[in-house]
């Protein structure tokens, strides 16, 4: 399983929207996660959500667990997403010149083509998702190394960038220091769009010939939905910390939106003391 530490209050909103949400990369409290290659600024254009596999950490519990309060989320990572086949897309044709998306052989994703365009952003489908769209955290002691790797990777020809390989092969590495986090992440790829969903075909095309979706993403967080048989197989540990009201409140969560879920408590229950300073 992979698990997610959490508060209460997010675990509520996880359950009552059915969503999980991905955070911008430039977002993060790791500052380094705002990687800037060769002018591309992919911490403004790749959305994460960030998962471990490994035992309870006391860390991970005090910074992402509300101090030891919180909830911890476990999940079969197979079961997490919805996956749609994605082809063909949006597109206008104006005096022979073509504007939007065209998904030419069928695409696996974790959103349908209905939700591909969201207020102020559109999602980018890559190729073999289902394989790639969980990867664990590569943690390595020179960042800039890796950015030196990364640029070789994207050429720029009369203004034409090309990348090799995947556009969010640019997410999974941070610095070394961060590896008692053990993460792995799902990764969503992210252009900017128009702040409305109601947009006609003559505004799609001119955003698009106006290049609007290279400029930078003002949103910080996109909420995918995920599937709803995924809640069947939830465990839901309670913080070393969390009270008898806690207990309540995680209990009439999972009795209205998961009943088939399970509760247990910490393994660090009754061994680790909240320091106040």
């Amino acid at each position: 399983m992979i698990h997610h530490y959490t508060s209460i209050s997010t675990l509520a909103l996880i359950l009552e929207t059915k969503k999980i949400r991905f955070t911008r990369l430039d977002c993060f409290d790791d500052m380094l996660e705002a990687k800037s290659v060769k002018g591309i600024d992919f911490g403004n254009q790749l959305f994460a959500s960030c998962w471990t596999k490994a035992d309870e950490s006391i860390p991970q519990w005090y910074m992402y667990g509300s101090q030891l309060s919180g909830v911890r989320l476990s999940f079969l990572p197979n079961e997490l997403f919805n996956w749609y086949q994605l082809q063909g897309g949006r597109k206008v044709e104006r005096n022979g010149k073509h504007a939007g998306m065209d998904i030419p052989l069928p695409l696996d994703a974790p959103y349908s083509l209905d939700n591909i365009y969201g207020y102020g952003y559109s999602l980018v489908p890559e190729p073999d998702m289902k394989q790639r769209f969980l990867r664990d955290i590569e943690y390595v002691n020179n960042l800039d190394e890796i950015l030196e790797e990364f640029e070789k990777r994207i050429t720029i020809e009369s203004g034409i960038i090309t990348i090799k390989g995947m556009y969010s092969d640019f997410g999974f590495h941070k610095s070394s220091i961060w590896s008692f986090q053990e993460e792995c992440r799902f990764i969503l790829t992210a252009n900017c769009f128009l702040q409305t969903l109601n947009v006609t075909d003559d505004q799609f095309f001119d955003f698009y010939m106006q290049s609007g979706r290279l400029n930078p993403l003002e949103i910080k967080s996109i909420d995918l939905p995920y599937n709803s048989n995924a809640l069947d197989n939830l465990l839901v540990t309670l913080g070393p910390s969390t009270t008898k009201a806690d207990e309540i409140l995680v209990r009439s969560l999972l009795e209205k939106y998961a009943p088939k879920a399970q509760l247990k408590n910490s393994n660090l229950s009754g061994k680790i003391r909240s320091v106040s300073r």
